[in-house]
């Protein structure tokens, strides 16, 4: 749920103005892949940097729908990394006015993104079932598919899994076969489904299979995503010590990548490990880190944590 040494040794500074347009599109597919293999990699600071490039190139060639899609791609990763205040209102923008389903469907699918890390849940369901319209009539696979796992994503905050599944299925029926990162955070999220559900033999096959193939074909980085699910469906099953060392290695790949999310629910699921173990002092450390960096205005919180499981509240796939 790669390519990063084919171009990854490449430069593209400082040469947009030199080339005819023939190169220029050369250029500018030269980056889409360089932007992919960094997603892949999990450097996002990269990616931005490289989505840059391609919104200079887009703009050398006066090309609208090509400018769309770059900017796009890089308004996506802002979200990512929660800076999309920066950009949310461009998408919505490139949404009105472009004609073409690929640049509605990533604007929409962004938007998305912003409004569920808002907590605007209906708002994300909206533009999650917009961004789902725009693929089908993209006819592209790896667009259906991450409409599926948007709407699946957000199925699963309101608790429901039955309907979240089917569309996880959905959405792994319809990938291609060689987009391997991809392949495995969608079995990593249908894993953790089948673990909410109570299946919990079958959510770690799933959950198994795609660190399986992150460590096979992807960068080790999003591997945090199938832990945490490891880690939830151990912490349900009270085998402690295979929680907390799956909560592990997904917190050091989360602060790795500075993914603020995944870093939160690392420190949640460890806290709640300690805890359900008797380790009072530890689990308060995880709460009290997490109240500290993502609640500061929130002094409660490690005493509420403390106090209140709240497994059945959180989407660690999210």
């Amino acid at each position: 749920m790669n390519a990063v040494n084919e171009f990854g040794t490449r430069s593209f500074q400082g040469v947009a103005y030199s080339m005819t347009q023939p190169s220029m599109d050369s250029h500018l597919g030269d980056l889409r892949r360089l932007v992919r293999a960094e997603l892949d990699r999990g450097d996002l600071d990269q990616a931005v940097t490289l989505c840059d490039q391609a919104i200079a190139a887009a703009r050398e060639l006066d090309n609208r729908d090509l400018l769309d899609q770059a900017l796009c791609n890089r308004g996506g990763i802002l979200v990512i990394q929660g800076k999309g205040d920066q950009v949310v209102g461009a998408l919505r923008q490139i949404l009105l006015r472009s004609s073409s389903p690929a640049s509605s469907f990533q604007a929409a699918y962004a938007v998305s993104q912003y409004h569920e890390l808002c907590h605007e849940k209906e708002r994300s369901l909206f533009y999650a079932r917009l961004a789902l319209d725009h693929a089908k009539q993209s006819a592209d696979r790896q667009f259906l598919a991450k409409g599926h796992n948007r709407i699946a994503n957000l199925l699963m905050l309101d608790s429901y899994f039955e309907e979240a599944c089917g569309h996880y299925q959905m959405a792994l029926d319809t990938l291609p076969d060689d987009e391997h990162r991809d392949h495995a955070l969608l079995l990593s999220n249908k894993g953790y489904c089948q673990v909410v559900l109570g299946h919990y033999n079958r959510g770690l096959k799933y959950l198994f299979r795609s660190l399986e193939l992150i460590r096979q074909k992807c960068a080790i980085a999003w591997e945090r995503f199938p832990c945490l699910g490891l880690s939830y469906a151990y912490l349900e099953l009270d085998r402690l010590e295979q929680a907390r060392i799956y909560a592990g290695r997904a917190l050091r790949q989360s602060e790795l990548t500075r993914s603020n999310e995944q870093i939160k629910n690392s420190l949640y699921l460890l806290g709640e490990a300690e805890k359900t173990a008797g380790n009072e002092s530890a689990a308060y450390d995880y709460f009290a880190r997490l109240q500290a960096e993502f609640y500061p205005a929130e002094p409660f919180i490690s005493d509420f944590l403390m106090a209140t499981d709240i497994r059945k509240l959180i989407n660690l796939m999210a």
